[in-house]
Parts: C-alpha cells; sequence; structure tokens
C-alpha cells in the first residue's frame, strides 16, 4: 500500500489477523515495502502484520523492503501487533544485499507509539560481502515522541567472507525530541563467519536526541564470530552527535553485547563520541563481557577523546559496571575485565557524582590492559 505525494489518508487501520505485505525484488533487485507513505496519514494503526519484501537473490542481493517507509507526514503511528523488515538477498557472486528496516522515517512522525514487536531484517549472504542487518526503527527526519513499552530489535549482519554488521534497535541520523523505553530495545547479532560483522547497538545516535528516558532494558547485539568481533553498544552517540539528556530510571538496565570468540571487544554501556548534556543513573549500566577466549570487557560508560559530558550522576543504590574479562583457553591468560567509567585522554566529564556503587566499579577504573585497548580504539 502507497500513499502518493499531495494525498492524505486520515485513517489507516490494519485489523488483529491481518496482514500487509510487500512484494519481493526480482533477481538482484530490491523488495518492496509493506506501508509506504510520500503524503499525509493522520493515524495508522496495526494490530496485525506488516512486513516489507524481501530483496531478489542474484550475483548480488537485492535490499529488502521497510515494513513502515515514510517520506511524508505521519500524525500518529501506532503499533500494537507486528511490523518486520524483509531479508536482504543472497549474492552468489559478490554481496549480500541489506535487511530492511521495520520503520524507516525520512519525513516527519509527531508520535510513534509501540507496544508490540517492530524487527529489522536480516542480512543476505554473499560471497565476498553479507548484507548489514536492517534497523528495528531508523530515523532520517524527524521524530517528536518515540515511546516504546513492547520489543523494538535491530536485523543480525549476513554471513560472508566479509560478513554485514548488524542493525541498531534504534537508528536516529535526524532528530528524536523524546525516546522514551519501558520495553526491549536490543541490537542485532553480527554477521557470523571467521571474522565477524559487529553486532548492533540497542540505540545508535548520529543526530541529535532531545531525552532519553529508560525504564526498561536496553542491550547491544553480540559479535558472534571467531575472531576480534565487536559487541555492539547499548547506547551509542556518535561523534558531532548530541544528547541533551539520558536518564536511567530505578529498574532500567543498559548494557553492552558480548565480543567474538577470540580476543573480541565487547560492547560499552554506553559509548559517547559526541555531546551528552546530563547522564542520570538510577539503574543498572554494565559494559558487556569479552568473548570466552581472552577477549576485552565493556566499559560501563565510556567517554571518547573529543567526547563531553556534562554532568554524570550515579544515584544511591544504581550501579555502573565494567564487563567481565574473557576466561580465556585452559592454562592460558584471559582478558582484561573493563572500566566502570572510562574517560579517555581528550574527553571531558564536567561533573562526576557518585552516590552508590561503580564497578568495574566507580572506585575502581578497570584494569591497566582494558584501559589502554579501549584507550587505542578512541583514538
Amino acid at each position: 500500500m502507497r500513499a502518493g505525494s499531495g494525498q492524505t489518508i486520515d485513517l489507516f487501520s490494519n485489523a488483529t489477523g491481518a496482514t500487509i505485505s510487500g512484494g519481493t525484488g526480482g533477481s538482484g533487485l530490491a523488495g518492496g515495502a509493506g506501508v509506504g507513505n510520500s503524503g499525509t496519514i493522520t493515524t495508522l494503526t496495526s494490530n496485525g502484520t506488516i512486513r516489507g519484501g524481501a530483496g531478489g537473490s542474484g550475483l548480488t542481493g537485492g535490499a529488502a523492503g521497510a515494513g513502515i517507509a515514510n517520506f511524508g507526514a505521519i500524525k500518529t503511528l501506532t503499533n500494537n501487533g507486528m511490523i518486520f523488515g524483509a531479508g536482504g538477498g543472497n549474492g552468489s557472486s559478490i554481496a549480500g544485499g541489506a535487511g530492511g528496516f521495520g520503520v524507516s522515517n525520512s519525513g516527519k512522525i509527531a508520535t510513534l507509539t509501540n507496544s508490540g514487536m517492530i524487527f529489522g531484517g536480516n542480512g543476505g549472504g554473499g560471497f565476498f560481502g553479507g548484507g548489514a542487518g536492517g534497523a528495528g526503527v531508523s530515523n532520517a527526519g524527524a521524530i517528536a515522541s518515540l515511546a516504546n513499552s513492547g520489543t523494538i530489535s535491530g536485523g543480525s549482519g549476513g554471513g560472508a567472507d566479509t560478513t554485514g554488521g548488524a542493525g541498531a534497535g534504534v537508528s536516529n541520523s535526524g532528530t528524536i525530541t523524546t525516546l522514551t523505553n519501558k520495553g526491549t530495545i536490543s541490537g542485532g547479532l553480527g554477521g557470523f563467519t571467521f571474522f565477524s560483522g559487529a553486532g548492533g547497538a540497542g540505540i545508535a545516535n548520529s543526530g541529535a536526541v532531545g531525552t532519553l528516558i529508560n525504564s526498561g532494558t536496553i542491550v547491544g547485539g553480540a559479535g558472534p564470530g571467531t575472531f576480534v568481533a565487536w559487541g555492539g553498544a547499548g547506547v551509542s552517540n556518535a561523534v558531532g552527535a548530541t544528547i541533551g539528556s539520558l536518564d536511567n530510571a530505578a529498574g532500567g538496565t543498559i548494557t553492552g553485547g558480548e565480543g567474538g570468540f577470540f580476543a573480541g571487544f565487547s560492547g560499552a554501556g554506553i559509548a559517547n563520541s559526541g555531546a551528552i548534556g546530563t547522564l542520570t543513573n538510577s539503574g543498572g549500566i554494565s559494559g558487556g563481557a569479552g568473548g570466552p577466549d581472552a577477549g576485552v570487557g565493556g566499559a560501563g560508560v565510556f567517554d571518547a577523546k573529543g567526547a563531553t559530558v556534562g554532568s554524570l550522576m550515579n544515584a544511591g543504590g544504581a550501579t555502573i559496571r565494567g564487563g567481565h574479562g574473557g576466561a580465556g583457553p585452559t592454562g592460558g591468560t584471559g582478558g582484561p575485565g573493563g572500566a566502570g567509567v572510562l574517560n579517555a585522554q581528550g574527553a571531558t566529564i564536567t561533573t562526576l557524582s557518585n552516590g552508590a556503587r561503580s564497578a568495574g566499579e566507580m572506585g575502581e577504573r578497570g584494569s591497566p590492559a582494558a584501559r589502554a585497548a579501549w584507550a587505542a580504539r578512541a583514538c
């Protein structure tokens, strides 16, 4: 279904048990969106299933379609059912196609509310390169309010000689005024082969988020490959990106993903390379566990070179914890644990207030080996 430019739909309802699907792409071509909008939809409510069309397989796999692709304006989008991005097509000679986004927005959405499930599609397998997994929700436009009490998850990367990175649960390169999570937001798994793709971040921000409030679960995806695969961060804030206020409320958890089997780096709970105005923790923030064979544990909060945090407050009863290092082979050397809070050279935390514990925890700074490894990553 597609609403064209200049057209208006007042009410769009997908009933319980009903299904809307995009078509599968031809050989090497892209699949279609389940719902595409270039006009205006006042109210879109789904209690059923909306899914994109799979990418076509060929020499190079085609990209998959999104469950919902918005290029126009949606005032209210409510999902109580299931929205799926489809899987990318397989590439027999070159690369697999990218997985589709669950919800893709490059226009404007006033309110997006999810109490159901939104999944990004898996990347297609390829001969040389696996396709990237699709984000559960991808925003390159503007969303005034995104509220989740269900599940939002990124798709897994496709397997290949060089595997695809996973999709984030929520990926933002535009503007989200308020993002509230009471459910689960998770990154997808990196593509699995000898050298694995990185796990997806739970929330990956390269744009601007005004307020992020979490009282549920945000977790990065694992990098499940054999060698040096990276786990995704729980929340990743990229260079040049901004988060005005990040509040992990009581009962909320933010966790990095586990690294790959051999010497894999795990993800930080919160990895900041941009600017965060206020970071308040009343719940639990932890780095992911290092890969089983001497992997490096992730930092609870990692502030990279050039990044800034105006205020970091860890409230009474709350915990910021570094991830455990990998055990290592029998009789061999394990991996170092992560820092609770790691502020790299050239990074700035203006005010740090600890009313509780930070184990890595906050009183400790992680092993020298872990600090050196994460510092090298930040440069």
